[in-house]
């Protein structure tokens, strides 16, 4: 969503800045599946346009889903629990794969877990694609020739 000054922050998390004027911030070295650093670049929300958030979900068997953050170059998949499991199916994925929950003093069934796991473990994989649109305030959708009310190009 636009901030107060009309502006939306693009994100890369790649190892090298796109260009000269994004900012480089250095991450916690604790995000489960997120490179180190992140380049960002504040720009005018009117001139963004194809916003999208693509989600990827999968199944490990069980009806235990999980949504699916990344792959490294060894083909594993970071996944984070995505529906309520049994217990002992966390205790499972955290014995056999090094999964983690995200708290060590919250009880376990109370919580989700996440991990890496071989690419081939996760079935039924779909991905569902968002599309988003800038919202302007009043002020700036007049300043662009719109009525109030009517929908932004």
């Amino acid at each position: 969503m636009p901030d107060q000054e009309e502006t939306l922050a693009l994100v890369s998390r790649s190892n090298e800045a796109p260009g000269p004027m994004w900012n480089t911030v250095r991450r916690h070295p604790n995000n489960f599946a997120a490179t180190p650093v992140e380049h960002v670049l504040r720009v005018p929300a009117a001139e963004v346009s194809g916003i999208v958030r693509v989600t990827a979900t999968g199944d490990l068997g069980r009806n235990r889903k999980v949504e699916i953050l990344a792959e490294d170059a060894e083909g594993r998949l970071a996944v984070i629990q995505a529906n309520h499991w049994e217990e002992s199916d966390q205790r499972r994925v955290i014995a056999y794969w090094d999964f983690s929950p995200f708290y060590a003093s919250e009880p376990l069934s109370h919580q989700s877990v996440f991990g890496w796991i071989p690419a081939d473990r996760v079935s039924g994989i779909q991905s569902k694609t968002e599309h988003f649109q800038p919202r302007m305030h009043d002020s700036t959708a007049k300043s662009a020739g719109l009525q109030q009310g009517s929908d932004l190009p």
